[in-house]
């Protein structure tokens, strides 16, 4: 199925791990980060938008063992293995796989979260590998249609939260403004000590109220994790 034998096919956290051989994107930091970072008061249910092998959607199901988590993935065979990794976990029974289209998601049930790592490259051309372009580039999941269809999922205190390139971020208040949804946390990451911050983690909701801007910084001067990365990420990693 088209593995590539010099990439790394497993990607272990401490309480499960991601099979990783076929699909177009592997696990990263920033889903990580998302997975740690994004919040909601007690949730029943979850939806994890564009799931790739599953990373977000199991740290959602062990950070929040009353809820079930949607996972959707367009992708056929990220959907395939995300539904692998899923089999593989303590929370299978609360762990579903929806393989197709976000635009075309449609439920009765309101969510309490949703949480996506969505595609970043809004300009240039796309990676040539076709699963590798639609899995990295906005066209396939741009942030009008997240917001819109999250309008219509979120229960009423639902929360949206997403990570996006800094330099997306007049774009998105923008797009926010127009589909009549409220910022609610905000947080700038930074990759070293000094340095601008690259991403940042985005927290909307339904309701207006106030405004919780944090910040991040995975790594000090020294190149060494810093207590509030490690803190952060602690029930995940190894390492931690």
């Amino acid at each position: 199925m088209g593995n590539n034998p010099k990439r790394e096919t497993v990607f272990r956290m401490k309480r499960f791990e991601i099979v990783n051989r076929d699909s177009a994107m592997k696990p990263g930091t920033d889903g990580v980060i998302l997975g740690a970072w994004a919040s909601a008061e007690n949730p029943r249910r979850i939806i994890d938008v564009g799931t790739g092998t599953g990373l977000i959607a199991m740290m959602m199901a062990q950070r929040y063992e009353n809820a079930i988590v949607t996972a959707v993935e367009i992708d056929p065979t990220a959907a395939d293995e995300a539904e692998y990794n899923f089999s593989r976990t303590e929370w299978k029974d609360r762990l579903i796989t929806v393989k197709g289209d976000f635009a075309g998601f449609v439920s009765f049930s309101k969510f309490d979260l949703i949480v996506s790592n969505p595609p970043f490259f809004t300009t240039g051309h796309p990676s040539p590998d076709n699963a590798r372009a639609k899995a990295r580039h906005e066209s396939s999941l741009p942030f009008r249609l997240l917001f819109q269809q999250s309008r219509k999922l979120l229960s009423e205190n639902g929360r949206l939260a997403f990570i996006s390139p800094t330099e997306s971020e007049d774009d998105i208040i923008y797009t926010a403004t127009m589909e009549r949804m409220y910022l609610r946390r905000r947080c700038t990451v930074t990759t070293v000590e000094g340095k601008k911050p690259l991403r940042i983690l985005w927290e909307f909701s339904l309701n207006d109220g106030e405004i919780s801007n944090e910040s991040l910084c995975i790594r000090n001067k020294m190149n060494l994790f810093t207590p509030q990365y490690q803190d952060l990420t602690k029930e995940f990693y190894l390492d931690f």
